[in-house]
């Protein structure tokens, strides 16, 4: 029940970056640079970000030596669901979705960074599921005896350098815009915040066994 749970609100977060895209004011790290490889390739960007999820969990496999099969199955599940609803929701349900008034494209970004940053939240607190790029970050951390959130934060970096280089290099439109630097106040919180009370009102659902 908690796998299918997850996968479940796997696809609510593709369905939040989707609107996430559509306003088009901006999206968070990874995505701008999903987005930025979309449109200099023409290849679709919930492509683009399996691609690249399945680039980070090789590293981890690696990383790790594999000894979680069960874990790398289950993460393979889940990036290839996010990755076709991302395609799904950007092309086919919101393809004739054109935003034209600002505020309501803000009003669609953040709808979308809540939907994406809760569903991250359960995810998280199910705990039976894996992030592919948190747990390449994690790996690494323990290996060079680092700090997880140098790996973290510097991928971020890292995500909006390639990202910019790219729009400017094929002018194409800059996916870093302000809808990132919401993202970046509002996911971390919400995340928090949910996770914080998942944990103080339903303990007996993370005790539960997969």
């Amino acid at each position: 029940m908690k796998i299918l749970i997850s996968l479940l609100f796997y696809i609510f977060g593709g369905i939040g970056v989707s609107l996430t895209i559509k306003s088009g004011i901006g999206v968070s790290p990874f995505d701008s640079l999903c987005l930025s490889i979309s449109q200099a390739t023409s290849i679709k960007v919930g492509t683009i970000n399996f691609l690249g999820n399945i680039l980070f969990l090789t590293i981890f496999i690696l990383l790790s030596k594999g000894k979680h099969p069960k874990k790398y199955i289950l993460m393979i599940l889940s990036i290839l669901s996010f990755g076709w609803v991302i395609n799904l929701f950007t092309y086919t349900v919101f393809g004739a979705l054109n935003i034209d008034t600002y505020y309501i494209k803000v009003l669609v970004f953040i709808i979308g960074i809540l939907i994406s940053s809760f569903s991250v939240s359960v995810v998280l607190y199910l705990d039976v599921i894996p992030f592919s790029i948190e747990n390449m970050c994690i790996e690494m951390s323990k290996l060079s005896k680092k700090s997880f959130s140098l790996f973290r934060y510097g991928f971020d970096i890292i995500s909006i350098s390639i990202s910019l280089l790219l729009s400017l290099g094929y002018k194409l439109p800059i996916n870093v815009r302000e809808g990132t630097i919401i993202a970046l106040i509002i996911f971390p919180g919400v995340i928090s915040l949910s996770y914080n009370y998942f944990n103080k009102h339903f303990p007996q659902i993370k005790k539960q066994e997969v």
